[in-house]
């Protein structure tokens, strides 16, 4: 684990966190830091607990990176609720951390109230993005995150499974640019948890017996005679994709966002509204390199 051990006593005891956690942000580029919400039945404990995390994050320059993972996915009233107090207890550990949920910026149901000011990091999936609460979220400051998981949404959605096609993976973050979202969560990379054998991941790679390849972007490396895992071509896809997202950062930092959001917003305009046509992507990128490479 990169988190110390706590105690109420002693506090954070760290025994090489400090080094870990520096290697995974420095070394490995991490660029989000899942804090756990330990002890949330005790809650001055966990107010304790996460307050001294907090400090010690500060201290190594990371509490920017760093979030709390809320409910997932809160569904009823009282889940909504729930949502509220983790929220309230998280802000009183510490203003300066972040709290995520991956929940729509507007209530699924009107009587079971809203989590504004619980929330930090909205994180929807991509057939339930509401725009106009999402940006009003944005405009006070708070930020915006994506995920998608078991192909939920409108079938215009780019969901992700095996069979569909290759431009779903690289037309979200086109999209993410063109709404202002900075983060993309996926659920799992190896969900294998209930194949009989790693040989039945390569050969039937569902999730519950559909969704073939979700959550499974990585491959057990073992009956391929690899050490380690195997990346999928769907993984392979999306790194073209962050590249692309690279393209983008890059010409809006020489002074050329104006034009990067006019090429992306043409090819992008929403998660059900975006060109199916691969090319269009290589065409665009092609641009968005041509602005890169101007001197102006």
């Amino acid at each position: 684990s990169v988190w110390p051990q706590w105690d109420a006593r002693r506090g954070l005891v760290d025994q090489g966190e400090s080094e870990r956690i520096k290697r995974l942000v420095e070394q490995d580029h991490f660029n989000a830091l899942d804090v756990p919400l330990r002890y949330e039945e005790e809650p001055e404990k966990c107010r304790a607990y996460l307050a001294a995390v907090a400090a010690w994050l500060r201290d190594l320059g990371y509490l920017e990176k760093a979030y709390v993972y809320l409910e997932d996915e809160p569904n009823d009233a009282g889940e909504y609720e729930h949502v509220r107090r983790q929220g309230a207890l998280v802000r009183s550990a510490d203003s300066g951390l972040a709290r995520l949920c991956t929940e729509q910026t507007i209530p699924s149901q009107a009587d079971w109230g809203d989590l504004y000011g619980a929330v930090d990091i909205w994180c929807p999936l991509w057939g339930l993005w509401d725009d106009v609460s999402a940006q009003q979220r944005l405009a006070k400051g708070e930020q915006l995150w994506s995920y998608t998981a078991l192909c939920q949404g409108p079938e215009t959605t780019p969901w992700w499974q095996i069979d569909m096609e290759p431009v779903h993976f690289r037309a979200p973050l086109w999209i993410s640019w063109n709404l202002h979202i900075s983060g993309f969560l996926y659920w799992s990379s190896v969900a294998y948890r209930g194949h009989r054998s790693m040989q039945e991941v390569w050969e039937a790679p569902t999730y519950r017996g559909h969704f073939w390849g979700e959550g499974m972007m990585l491959y057990p490396g073992a009956p391929a005679g690899v050490d380690g895992f195997v990346p999928s071509i769907r993984l392979k896809l999306f790194r073209e994709a962050a590249e692309d997202y690279e393209y983008m950062a890059l010409a809006a930092a020489k002074g050329k966002r104006k034009e990067v959001d006019c090429i992306v917003g043409r090819l992008a305009a929403s998660f059900q509204q975006w060109n199916r046509d691969p090319a269009a992507y290589a065409q665009a990128r092609g641009r968005l390199a041509k602005l890169i490479l101007e001197q102006r």
